[in-house]
């Protein structure tokens, strides 16, 4: 059952009264139509027949009801209620035809009504159709209370009020037009404004409208201009739209055009005033006016200057035709769209390009405006150059009808009209794939080991200059390793280079699996490698991972069936503490490596203070030598070989020696390591039998 009130539809509702309960007397309990109690209703009287086609003839609903079921009802009471004749309808219970919102009071419906004593009463009747009915219903009761007879009078009022509804739905909808407009819209009441609408209060440099609610409308008039307000809005109700000019709160000048509606009575002094900001409309007439001007002078010396116009605009139209022609033989793809970048037409090589046939682009979004709308910086970027400078230029990637990816690099410029308003963009389009592939390859080449695929001597350099400012303002450490391949000389000598390249592809790969995420693994060149490694909270964590790559590296090595072992040594340096130049830290780190090799290989060293002197030494040392054979600072020394048995000089071996004008005599055990490292070694050696 139905709980709810009936809706309440302007007017008050029929009042429910308990059952059991009647005006005078109790009431019987209710029986079918005529036949109730076993007795027929009453003939009518001859006076009453012409009442009674009255009634007939009526298009409002009119029945009579004893004990709650229809005893008579006219033609059109059978058709509102879907019956097909009035017979049909006869000894019905009245209350079958009640909406389902008035089920809980609709046994005492008729009784109520009539108690009330109102012309009409608001009701909803359901039809054998279905069809919900909205009517304002009469009852009046006849006859004795014990009777229960009433005469029901029901007019049809459902389509007053749908009409009432639209017209609801239509003010809304006006209300909604009025708010959301971009024009000026208020109301004035007495001279004073009384509404606001936001696009109004923006135009005259508000905020918030309410802040001009209650002010007079003439004082937003120019003082040139009062004089056309001073009459009274109604004198411009006739007018159209009229020219003014506002004065903003802010001081500043707008020119407008304004429309004035009354509202209401004509002696209410309501209008409703429309005003549309023409700044720039009048600015854009002045300047044509202007433009106007200056061609009339100009009539006569243009007269004179049509033949060879029209030669010249026969000479353009050529010349179009002539760039028409070109641009359809263009290897470049030419895509012209609409100022809602809809293709309206595309070159033969856009096809060629995209894949995508003219057909199935006109009139769409062109596949490179989706492109980049998916990358909303690239999107935001092309839209400000191309309301700053009329066109941009850029490189992103797109995909074929097909799917297959490709670099396309495209200019767009916009097309204005005669009024300098944007009517049409072109975009240049050419497919850069090769060339984006070529960069990237050079990119990789000069970036990476060609071998190992490891970053080389210049990435590595990179990133340690870039992670050294970032450890600064982090104040982190960072850890620099310097590692070479004991032993890998001997593997390339004797199994060959192939072997040799083999070897080192999988000690970068070990070593790739050594170090931790955000690590960095470098190849130097030959069998050097670096590690770059940031973020570290305490230097003794590197040990950790230099102990990781020795134990990796020390594990045998197979490449096509031959076995090779090789050992690391490692030098370790750490920033800040040993340097802030990225510079020295490779060098600390390479003499840290050196100390390592002189511990007798496979091990790491961290750098130290007694290594920097030894490399300022071995520095100076190196720069010495470098010019000691030139300056023929060498010289031999000659040691006896003696034979035990008879005691008889065998023979003599020669001893160089070095005598700097630096350093003095300088000790052959730190001398001819560095000759050997350097390559001097075989020089110094001729020189010394040469000499011999």
């Amino acid at each position: 059952m139905n709980n709810r009130v009936p809706k309440n539809t302007g007017r008050s509702a029929a009042k429910p009264r308990k059952q059991g309960k009647a005006r005078g007397a109790a009431r019987t309990s209710g029986k079918s139509g005529a036949n109730a109690a076993g007795k027929s209703a009453p003939p009518l009287k001859a006076d009453e027949d012409w009442a009674l086609r009255l009634v007939g003839a009526a298009a409002d609903l009119v029945c009579m009801c004893r004990d709650g079921r229809i005893d008579y009802i006219n033609a059109a009471g059978a058709r509102l209620l879907g019956f097909s004749t009035k017979k049909r309808a006869l000894g019905r219970p009245f209350t079958d035809f009640i909406h389902a919102d008035y089920s809980e009071i609709a046994a005492d419906l008729l009784e109520s009504i009539a108690d009330e004593g109102r012309p009409s009463t608001p009701l909803k009747f359901s039809s054998l159709k279905g069809r919900v009915i909205d009517a304002e219903v009469m009852v009046i009761p006849i006859g004795e209370p014990t009777e229960r007879t009433y005469i029901v009078q029901a007019h049809d009022i459902t389509n007053r009020m749908r009409t009432a509804d639209a017209i609801k739905r239509s003010e809304t909808r006006y209300r909604n037009l009025v708010e959301k407009s971009l024009d000026l819209f208020c109301v004035c009441t007495v001279g004073e404004i009384t509404f606001l609408n936001d696009a109004g209060a923006k135009i005259l440099g508000v905020k918030d409208p309410s802040r001009l609610i209650g002010r007079r409308f003439a004082n937003l008039v120019h003082p040139d201009y009062r004089d056309i307000v001073a009459g009274g809005l109604e004198n411009l109700a006739e007018e159209g739209a009229v020219p003014l000019k506002f004065v903003r709160t802010d001081r500043k000048t707008i020119d407008v055009e304004i429309g004035v509606i009354p509202l209401g009575g004509p002696n209410e002094n309501s209008f409703m005033l429309e005003a549309r900001n023409i700044t720039e409309r009048k600015r854009a007439e002045e300047e044509l006016r202007r433009a106007h001007n200056e061609l009339e002078t100009r009539v006569e010396e243009r007269t004179r200057e049509l033949t060879e116009e029209i030669g010249v605009r026969r000479r353009t139209e050529e010349r179009l035709s002539l760039a028409g022609q070109v641009i359809d033989n263009l290897s470049e793809a030419v895509v012209i769209v609409d100022k809602d970048f809809r293709v309206t037409s595309v070159n033969p090589a856009f096809s060629e390009i995209t894949g995508y046939s003219s057909k199935d682009v006109l009139g769409h979004l062109p596949s490179f405006y989706v492109a980049v709308k998916k990358n909303k910086e690239l999107f935001d970027m092309m839209w400000r150059s191309i309301k700053r400078k009329g066109h941009w230029e850029g490189e992103f990637w797109n995909h074929r009808k097909g799917g297959e990816e490709y670099a396309e690099r495209m200019s767009v410029s916009a097309i204005t009209g005669k009024k300098g308003e944007v009517d049409q963009y072109a975009a240049v389009i050419s497919d850069n794939t090769k060339r984006k592939r070529d960069e990237e390859r050079i990119h990789y080449q000069a970036n990476y080991d060609a071998l190992t695929g490891l970053p080389n001597r210049a990435m590595f350099h990179n990133r340690l200059n870039h992670a050294l400012p970032t450890m600064e303002r982090a104040k982190r450490k960072l850890a620099l390793m310097f590692i070479d391949l004991d032993g890998f000389k001997l593997v390339n000598d004797t199994l060959g280079h192939d072997i040799g390249d083999l070897l080192l592809k999988e000690a970068s790969e070990r070593l790739m699996g050594c170090v931790r995420n955000g690590d960095t693994v470098a190849r130097l060149g030959g069998d050097e490698f670096t590690v770059i490694m940031p973020n570290l909270e305490d230097p003794r964590n590197a040990p950790l991972v230099a102990q990781r790559v020795l134990d990796s590296l020390s594990k045998p090595f197979t490449m096509k069936g031959h076995e090779a072992f090789v050992s690391a040594s490692i030098g370790i340096t750490v920033f800040p503490d040993d340097s802030r130049e990225a510079g020295e830290l490779l060098k600390y780190a390479d003499a840290a490596m050196y100390s390592a090799k002189e511990q007798g290989k496979a091990n790491y060293q961290f750098f130290t203070s007694d290594l920097n002197k030894e490399i300022k030494e071995r520095l100076i040392l190196k720069n010495g030598l470098s010019k000691a054979l030139e300056r023929q600072d060498f010289r031999l020394h000659y040691q006896p070989k003696l034979d035990i048995k008879s005691g008889n000089v065998m023979g003599v071996e020669a001893l160089i020696r070095w005598d700097s004008p630096e350093l003095g005599p300088v000790s052959p055990a730190k001398f001819i390591p560095i000759l050997e490292e350097t390559g001097g070694v075989v020089e110094a050696g001729e020189w010394a039998i040469r000499v011999a």
